[in-house]
C-alpha cells in the first residue's frame, strides 16, 4: 500500500518548483530593471539555476522514493 500523495517529498518539492517557477514569470519585470541600468549579469544565471534545482532535485528524490503514492 501506498502513502498519501501529501507525505510525498517529490510532490511538496514540484509544488515548490511551480511556486519558483510562477516567480520566473516575473522575468520580464527583471529585463526591465535591467533596461533601467541595473546590472543585467545576474538574470541568466539566476534562470538557469532554477532550471539546475528542478532537475537535480527532481532527480534526488526519485532516487530516495520507495514506497508509491496514492489519492487517498
Amino acid at each position: 500500500m501506498g502513502k498519501p500523495f501529501w507525505k510525498s517529498k517529490t510532490i511538496a518539492f514540484n509544488l515548490a518548483v511551480a511556486v519558483v517557477g510562477g516567480a520566473n514569470e516575473v522575468a520580464p519585470i527583471l529585463d526591465q530593471l535591467v533596461a533601467g541600468g541595473y546590472s543585467g549579469e545576474w538574470v541568466a544565471p539566476v534562470r538557469a539555476g532554477l532550471l539546475l534545482v528542478n532537475v537535480v532535485g527532481n532527480a534526488l528524490l526519485r532516487t530516495t522514493t520507495t514506497q508509491p503514492v496514492t489519492l487517498r
